[in-house]
């Protein structure tokens, strides 16, 4: 009787027995934030161990919400994922609510605009009419059908329901978008976990009328996308003179590549919780280093490597220019003491190390693997930086209706 039980329990349609497949990780970019975001999924057999050989990320499969003030860099970390997407041969798909997407900062954090779907919210040929939110999330719905494999919401707060537009500002349409995203973001999650997709929703941190006690902050739309959203990002702008990230130029001179931004990791389905803001770089500048250059700029700042006019050393190693150290570095057959050195110089001067010099096997083994997948391809020079890389193109000809390589081409909703 019990075995007919159980074999009637796995026959049932819908239902999976044993252990999930695992689940592709895109990174954000900065390796701190992809560690505690996805170090649940990268678990080896053994509890509780975690594996550095694995990268981290945000999963597939999922809903992202990514809020915070104006100007903090929430657009920043979504075109970035967006370009480490594009990397991994995945489509992204820009919904540009707000009207407001920027080709050259998207360039400056990896993005190929001939291999993302922007879509705009209005109809080109009637720009008098303006799509609504309801047009626009069930558009999403066909997106994620069609086979996105990344979704950009851009953004929830600027969605306007169809009751807010046929009415006039007078009449009162409170929480008709809370209601809205009631309905439809359910169904999208469940189309997003079906789909294997990525939805990143980016919202706008807004303070509540009235509130006396208690926190007065808050999301537009309700509560129904904190719900769904399997990952929740707070993103806060930091503005003092110690957040702007200078590199050593290759003339020498210091560089202002990023200004830097506070991420809170205020929920997360996947991992333990963690208490503490992660800081992270919001370019403006293209910056994608190779380990080697991250050691060479940590070794500087911590004064391990030396300059002498044009010629830079550390223990034996002499050599002039600061593109051609670097490309040495990546030769030299005691590395393991040169990072020991700047770990113990840092300790000394209380600066924080980057984590890709903490985790630094990890980041050597990707790197050395990313090589390997692409030895096969066109003849390629010796020392390969990932930005040069170009991934596989996809087969993603069920995307035409929502993939616009050009701007001019925008598809109807």
């Amino acid at each position: 009787m019990a075995k007919n039980k159980k074999a009637a329990l796995q026959n049932l349609k819908g239902f999976e027995w044993g252990g999930y497949e695992s689940k592709t990780l895109i990174p954000t970019g900065h390796a701190e934030l992809d560690y505690y975001i996805a170090r649940g999924l990268m678990e080896d057999e053994e509890f509780g161990k975690f594996d550095e050989s694995k990268v981290g990320g945000l999963p597939l499969g999922c809903i992202c919400m990514v809020y915070g003030g104006p100007g903090g860099g929430k657009s920043s970390l979504a075109y970035r994922i967006c370009g480490y997407a594009q990397r991994m041969g995945l489509t992204p798909v820009w919904f540009d609510v707000e009207n407001s997407f920027s080709e050259g900062l998207s360039k400056i954090n990896g993005v190929d605009l001939s291999k993302i779907g922007r879509m705009r919210m209005y109809d080109k040929d009637n720009p008098e009419d303006v799509f609504y939110a309801e047009q626009i999330l069930d558009s999403v719905a066909d997106t994620i059908k069609a086979g996105a494999d990344v979704i950009v919401i851009d953004s929830i707060a600027a969605l306007v329901t169809k009751a807010e537009l046929e009415n006039s500002a007078e009449k009162d349409t409170m929480a008709s978008l809370a209601r809205v995203l009631g309905k439809t973001i359910p169904a999208i999650n469940s189309l997003a976990a079906a789909n294997n997709c990525l939805v990143i929703a980016i919202n706008q941190l807004r303070e509540k009328p009235g509130v006396s006690f208690g926190n007065p902050e808050g999301t537009k739309g309700g509560n129904t996308l904190r719900h769904q959203s399997s990952i929740i990002l707070k993103v806060n702008k930091l503005s003092s003179k110690d957040s702007l990230i200078y590199v050593e130029g290759d003339d020498g001179e210091d560089e202002l590549i990023a200004g830097s931004a506070n991420v809170w990791i205020e929920k997360n389905r996947f991992s333990m919780p963690h208490k503490a803001g992660i800081n992270v770089p919001v370019y403006y500048k293209p910056y994608f280093p190779d380990i080697e250059e991250v050691i060479f700029n940590t070794g500087r700042q911590v004064r391990v490597i030396n300059k002498r006019k044009s010629v830079y050393s550390w223990g034996d190693i002499k050599v002039e220019g600061r593109r051609e150290f670097i490309e040495a570095l990546s030769e030299i057959p005691n590395m393991d003491d040169l990072i020991e050195e700047i770990k113990v110089a840092a300790e000394e001067r209380s600066t924080p190390l980057p984590p890709e010099i903490l985790n630094i096997e990890a980041h050597q083994r990707f790197e050395k693997g990313s090589e390997d997948d692409t030895a096969e391809e066109a003849e390629k020079p010796k020392r390969k930086r990932r930005t040069k890389r170009k991934a596989a193109e996809p087969d993603k000809s069920n995307l035409e209706a929502v993939t616009i390589p050009a701007a001019e081409e925008q598809p109807d909703l």
